[in-house]
């Protein structure tokens, strides 16, 4: 397949400071979390406390992505104005640029979800919850 770039005039918002402070704090509390549950030393506040923490990075993520959702609409337009006779090819552009413009966002939130997965397994079975 050829690769096409469109041009579009769509601002799409810059969260690079914030995503990468997000970044940092998951990183800064993946490594105690992860040392706290292989030497099974977390307890049931330390597992609120970091379970807060990664809400607080979901919510800051949710926040951050609004902007994106509000301007699918007019990036899906584009596509499908300037791809009029392959609408087929429009739609794979499409995806494609919202998949490019969510990724780093979703990446992000995966990290928190595997977190908050590993840290609830981790407190149901220690303390029966």
């Amino acid at each position: 397949m050829v690769e096409t770039k469109l041009l579009l005039d769509i601002k799409v918002p810059d969260n690079t400071e914030i995503l990468n402070e997000i970044e940092e704090t998951i990183e800064k509390h993946k490594k105690d979390i992860k040392k706290g549950l292989e030497e099974k030393t977390l307890n049931l506040d330390n597992c609120k406390h970091y379970t807060q923490i990664m809400l607080n990075c979901l919510y800051a993520l949710g926040e951050k992505s609004k902007p994106l959702f509000d301007i699918q609409d007019e990036i899906r337009d584009k596509y499908y104005t300037t791809y009029v006779k392959t609408p087929n090819l429009a739609k794979e552009l499409y995806i494609k640029h919202l998949d490019k413009i969510h990724n780093r966002y979703n990446i992000l939130k995966n990290r928190c979800f595997r977190l908050l997965d590993e840290i609830e397994k981790y407190a149901i079975k220690k303390f029966k919850i």
